[in-house]
């Protein structure tokens, strides 16, 4: 899956000659071509001819009729999943699978249902998903599946409720954006292993984590009436792949694992092409190019697109990308129109990275620009334009997949290909595309004795026009984008209702070790971090006893070669300064302390290390490091030997003080009560907390019912909070993490545009906006963490709770209930 890797692009469709021709030759040229309906585009005569035979004996029990009534309405009846050369085989029936990825993480079991619903609803069949292996496995042999958002076999019942396939991604490699690439870090337990190569300890726990999984979504599996249609093994790993024997051996023993491994259901990998012994499939922005190659190279293959991305991921600090309607249409059609068979939206609906799980410098928001948004709203350009595509294609896929298509036309940067029998007056026997990849031109294109305008860059939908006047008449083009706005209440920034804060209170973290009678961890020069938090917190104190003259006449230069991911420097509990991924930090210390009196020599150095998420895509997990990682110095000593003390995370987490069953010491209580004009601001290390009477926000919420119910069928519920006036740190609603937010970052003032012609190949720096402005100001609050649920009712305030690193002012928070 797409991860942080701006290297990584995918080829956009080939520009073959000018932009244009003079017409007239281009019309007698199809005239010519559409009578003699030349060659089966670019495929293998053996697959075209297996293709074609099978297609006729199927051609009586079409696809569609396995989605005209729910999976759960077929009374759990089994059914084999085949493939062959044209198309997945599900039930006896080839499928033309059109998938949207919905990750059960990214979004709560209560908003499942309705997610699934909409999906179903704009003509999306399959449902795909990687499963977790962080997640599931947090600790060796301790797995958990059944709580919250890691519910898988909830969310695989409801994908069947629904009459949706699952094409199950276990992976368990993700990438995904997903902290370590979903790779639990107890893996680096054994100091010897190397991921994803032939690593005995690696695979051990890799093929547990797997048979595990397999046990607990047996019950989905198509040959017990399930969902299940398709599984992946490993993840993208040819994209990493080098020549050595141990990545060869690595990738063979991952498919001969999934082959030991009796599913009743094809396995596949992606971006895989070197296997051959395996289903492989091809991810990227475009990937209609790969189709030829693919048939080529293993004829007895369909053509599997397993990720086209429908944007991209938010980074920290950056612009947010946006993918134009068009150009994400205009590619899912290409794949289809030269033969694919199973197209899938990464993502279709993105969700929230909540808690820790976003990747290194991933913000909060997985957005996407997906045709669902981060709410589950609709989108107002993709959503409705998507839906009209899917129907139509559903209509016609009986035709679609009885062969593969005919070319009959194809220069000029424009082609033309048919399904089924051109020739028969019934609409449905037939239909046919004419594609144009010029980025620039309209052209005429001329299709049995009709001329058709093709808009550059398009695929325009033809079929039998029933109207005796015309032949043929234009159904669907991918240009055509009718925008269908969302409402004021749908958005963030536009919305009705704010709810400010009622109560706050504060407590300043204290720097350094928050309880030596607690785990501490000592080591001779500083430690690495991982290795002594197995990322438990995101931060980590070290501390360091030192000698050294701070007086104006000694020298309190501090040098620290290098630490990752962010810097907090404390001298005997004065703050000195902040640094993000710093190298060669150099700075006196003495500026906190003022004037230190000669002969105070003994001092405490404190310094808390953070990440902001674990790297998710690449080599060499294993070698990962965090913390101080070079050389310190203070003065002419040299500290990086000696004692150096340490301690995961911070007082407050250690308290679980954003609970909210927390009881506080009443003789000693952790939070200091403030009014809104007295709470502390811009202060380092200092947690927040603030509560809304739950009637308040109940009383919003009914306030805007009546407005939603008039304007969107099934209004859905979310909540979104301003955190604009905040720093960088961990915030939580009712005790549930909502993610971690960073305001103090912002994405470069240039690059960005007010529109974005969606006319040649995509990229993810094409289409930005959101420069000189924080990456993510509103984080997404699911309803049910905020008015809680029918098994889990509301308390009487909603509370929120944050650690605030870098300081910021927490009563410029506000809630906002949102539909849509």
């Amino acid at each position: 899956m797409p991860s942080s890797r701006s290297a990584r692009t995918a080829s956009s469709p080939a520009r073959r000659g000018s932009a244009a021709r003079r017409l007239a030759s281009l019309v007698a040229l199809v005239a010519v071509a559409s009578v003699a309906l030349v060659a089966v585009h670019s495929i293998p005569s053996a697959t075209a001819a297996a293709v074609a035979s099978d297609g006729a004996a199927r051609a009586s029990s079409p696809a569609q009729p396995l989605f005209g009534r729910s999976l759960a309405a077929r009374s759990a009846a089994s059914f084999n999943v085949t493939y062959d050369p044209r198309a997945i085989v599900a039930d006896g029936k080839r499928q033309l699978l059109m998938v949207g990825a919905i990750h059960y993480p990214r979004s709560v079991p209560s908003t499942w249902p309705e997610l699934l619903r909409r999906t179903k609803e704009a003509g999306i069949n399959t449902i795909d998903t990687y499963v977790f292996w962080n997640l599931h496995e947090p600790e060796r042999g301790q797995y958990d599946f059944s709580t919250g958002n890691a519910n898988l076999p909830l969310f695989l019942q409801l994908a069947r409720d629904a009459g949706l396939f699952v094409s199950l991604r276990i992976g368990p490699y993700v990438c995904a954006e997903w902290t370590y690439g979903g790779l639990p870090v107890w893996l680096r337990d054994d100091p010897s292993s190397k991921f994803r190569t032939f690593d005995t300890p690696f695979m051990t726990a890799m093929e547990s984590f797997v048979r595990k999984t397999v046990e607990v979504i047996e019950p989905y599996l198509s040959r017990n009436g399930g969902p299940i249609i398709m599984m992946q093994m490993e993840n993208e790993y040819g994209n990493i792949q080098t020549s050595s024997a141990s990545d060869a051996n690595y990738i063979n023993w991952a498919v001969n694992l999934a082959k030991s491994i009796d599913v009743g259901v094809p396995w596949f990998m992606c971006q895989q092409d070197n296997i051959k012994t395996i289903l492989t499939t091809c991810n990227g922005f475009y990937c209609d190019n790969w189709i030829s190659d693919h048939r080529n190279s293993v004829p007895d293959q369909p053509a599997i697109f397993t990720e086209l991305w429908s944007g991209w991921f938010q980074g920290v600090g950056e612009a947010r990308p946006y993918r134009p309607a068009e150009d994400l249409a205009f590619s899912f059609a290409r794949f289809f129109v030269r033969g694919g068979d199973y197209v899938s939206y990464y993502m279709w609906h993105g969700g929230t990275n909540f808690g820790r799980w976003r990747g290194l410098n991933i913000a909060t928001t997985y957005d996407y620009d997906a045709p669902l948004n981060e709410y589950g709203f609709p989108h107002p350009r993709k959503y409705k334009h998507l839906q009209t595509l899917h129907n139509i294609l559903a209509q016609y896929s009986p035709v679609m997949l009885a062969s593969l298509p005919t070319k009959v036309y194809g220069a000029n940067s424009q082609e033309i290909h048919t399904y089924g029998n051109t020739s028969s007056p019934n609409p449905l026997d037939s239909i046919v595309f004419l594609s144009s990849w010029d980025s620039s031109n309209s052209v005429n294109l001329a299709f049995d004795g009709v001329t058709f305008t093709l808009p550059p860059w398009s695929v325009s939908v033809v079929v039998r026009d029933t109207d005796a006047k015309h032949s043929w008449k234009v159904l669907f083009r991918t240009s055509d984008v009718v925008e269908v706005p969302l409402p004021a209440l749908s958005l963030p920034a536009k919305a009705p209702v704010h709810i400010s804060m009622a109560s706050f209170a504060s407590h300043a973290e204290r720097p350094g070790i928050w309880n030596a009678a607690l785990a501490v961890t000592k080591t001779s020069g500083p430690g690495e971090q991982l290795s002594i938090t197995r990322d438990k917190a995101d931060c980590m104190w070290s501390v360091r006893q030192v000698s050294q003259d701070l007086s104006p006449t000694g020298d309190g230069t501090l040098v620290v070669a290098r630490a990752e991911d962010k810097m907090y420097v404390f001298i005997d509990n004065a703050f000195v300064g902040f640094y993000s991924s710093p190298t060669n930090v150099k700075v006196d210390v003495r500026t906190a302390l003022g004037t230190v009196p000669a002969g105070a020599t003994s001092h405490q150095l404190s310094i808390l290390t953070c990440t902001t998420g674990l790297y998710n895509y690449g080599t060499k997990f294993e070698s990962i490091v965090k913390g101080i990682l070079g050389k310190v110095t203070l003065g002419s000593q040299d500290l990086s030997g000696g004692t150096w003390v340490h301690q995961t995370g911070t007082l407050g987490e250690n308290l679980k003080v954003f609970d909210p069953l927390f009881a506080d010491n009443p003789t000693a209580p952790f939070w200091t009560p403030a009014a809104a004009s007295s709470v502390p601001k811009n202060t380092p290390l200092t947690w927040y907390r603030a509560t809304i009477p739950t009637q308040t926000v109940s009383t919003a919420v009914d306030s805007l019912r009546a407005t939603a119910a008039q304007q969107i069928a099934r209004p859905m519920l979310a909540f979104s909070l301003f955190v604009g006036t905040l720093g960088r740190g961990e915030l939580w609603v009712n005790g549930h993490s909502v993610g971690r937010f960073d305001t103090t970052v912002k994405a470069p003032s240039s690059g960005c545009t007010s529109s974005c012609d969606y006319r040649g190949g995509f990229s993810s720096s094409k289409c930005l906006d959101g420069c000189g402005q924080p990456s993510q100001v509103f984080l997404h609050v699911p309803a049910e963490w905020v008015l809680g649920t029918g098994s889990t009712p509301a308390a009487s305030d909603v509370q929120i709770t944050l650690f605030d690193e870098r300081g910021g002012d927490p009563t410029g928070m506000y809630l906002v209930p949102l539909f849509g």
